[in-house]
This record gives C-alpha cells, structure tokens and sequence, in this order.
C-alpha cells in the first residue's frame, strides 16, 4: 500500500482575454457592464493591465521602488492581480468609473489612493 502525505492541492485557473487583458473569468461579466454603462455616458475606457505572475508583480514594486513615476502606488506582494481578479483602468472619468463599479458590486482603489485599480476583492 502507498501512503499519500498531505498535500494541498492549487487550483489555477485558466484565465481569458477581455478588453486586451488577461482576468480570471469570474471578472468578465462585471467589466462588460462596466464598460457598457462607461459608453453609454460617453466615458473612454481602457484596460491597461489584469493578471500579473509574482514575477511581474515584483519588478513592478521594484520600478517603484526605484522611483518610476508611471508606477503610481506600491505593488502588495499577495495582489488580486496575482489571481486574475483585479484590472487597471485608464479614464477620462475614474472618480464615475469607480462609482459605477462599485455600484456594479467591485472595488474601487480610488477609495485608497489608487484610482486606476479596480476588483472583485478577496471573494
């Protein structure tokens, strides 16, 4: 008889493309609204960023870190990019972006000094 130790098992999901980005697909349905309603009122909208490995994550921090202004806040180490279930948005509007978004049931980063920033939190 073989005996199995404990292991956890992960489960990565598959990601998909949507608007130009790579997200998990529980994030597609809300950033299809978003991005409907953002029309309709005339805003410009585009995904600038989505899934991110822990490699990209960290050079990201490191380009901060060094001082790199297109890098706006500090990249966390444990980041919802890192699960697909985050995205950064340029606007012409982020402040009704952020609105809508949260209305839609997402997290806005406006709401702690990272207006790009937008996810479905730690779900």
């Amino acid at each position: 008889r073989r005996r199995f130790r404990n292991t956890t098992v992960r489960y990565t999901p598959k990601f998909v493309w949507c608007g130009g980005v790579q997200v998990h697909p529980r994030m597609v349905p809300y950033l299809e609204r978003l991005r409907e309603i953002a029309i309709a009122e005339g805003i410009d909208f585009l995904l600038i960023d989505g899934y991110r490995s822990e490699l990209q994550q960290g050079k990201l921090r490191a380009r901060f870190d060094l001082g790199d202004p297109t890098v706006l806040t500090r990249p966390v180490h444990n980041s919802l990019h890192q699960r697909g279930l985050a995205v950064d948005i340029e606007s012409t509007d982020l402040a009704r972006l952020g609105e809508i978004a949260e209305q839609l049931g997402m997290r806005w980063g406006g709401r702690y000094d990272d207006p790009v920033h937008f996810d479905l939190g730690r779900r």
